[in-house]
């Protein structure tokens, strides 16, 4: 039996919107759900979306297709989405939300503040207590020299790049704060295990959020290690 595709809605509550700041709350919505997906699966473009308008209404339908991956499920986006604006509202970060994530809801929270709208994602209210607690969240409240492990990505954002890890110690995303001279060293090192130091902003719980890189190390594959004959060549040779 054929499954229904997974539809995700935003909500826009208001007669008439001006037509730029219309465009972008669907620009962020739609890099919302890009964005928690790439989170989930490691990815960007895991699933493609269309769109439409349901008829007599300002309801914006994101409606899945089929993904480029058999494990990818956008049923789990969607609940990911929906979990997570739960937990927002509580005052805490999703796992799978980066700070990019959260900035997008911002925006969508910024836009209905501004004009008094109610916009709402699945029934969730984007409302200003989730703007306000997207701004605690991404606050920092101390910072100091260290290196963070885990998995680097690069991630395309309009017409630049953005690098982030996720630390393997808390399991959160944390934002790479890169030089120009530095993107050759993350773009080798993309998907793989790194050790970046440089200087950490956290949270008063101790979560990092971003890291001001110095150094990308980039963990060598086993492919990449040498052999056993080969230590034994070189101990032979000390």
């Amino acid at each position: 039996m054929k499954q229904k595709p997974v539809k995700i809605k935003m909500k826009l509550a208001i007669d008439k919107i001006p037509s730029h700041e219309f465009i972008q709350s669907v620009r962020d919505f739609f890099e919302m759900l890009e964005d928690v997906a790439n989170s989930l699966y490691g990815t960007r473009k895991a699933i493609p979306w269309s769109v439409k308008i349901e008829p007599g209404s300002n309801v914006l339908v994101a409606i899945a297709g089929q993904p480029i991956r058999p494990e990818i499920e956008p049923k789990v986006v969607s609940t990911a989405l929906r979990k997570g604006l739960r937990v927002i509202k509580g005052g805490a970060r999703p796992d799978n939300f980066s700070s990019r994530t959260l900035e997008r809801i911002q925006s969508l929270a910024d836009l209905s503040d501004c004009h008094g709208l109610n916009i709402s994602i699945n029934k969730q209210q984007i409302s200003s207590a989730i703007r306000v607690n997207i701004q605690e969240i991404l606050k920092y409240v101390y910072s100091e020299v260290g290196t963070i492990e885990g998995q680097l990505r690069i991630l395309a954002r309009r017409k630049q790049l953005e690098v982030e890890v996720r630390d393997e110690i808390s399991g959160h995303l944390v934002h790479c704060i890169i030089t120009p001279n530095q993107l050759e060293d993350a773009k080798d090192a993309f998907d793989r295990r790194v050790s970046i130091s440089g200087l950490i902003h956290y949270r008063a719980d101790g979560t990092p959020i971003s890291i001001e890189v110095k150094n990308i190390f980039r963990f060598p594959f086993p492919r990449e290690l040498p052999s056993h004959n080969e230590i034994r060549g070189l101990f032979r040779e000390i």
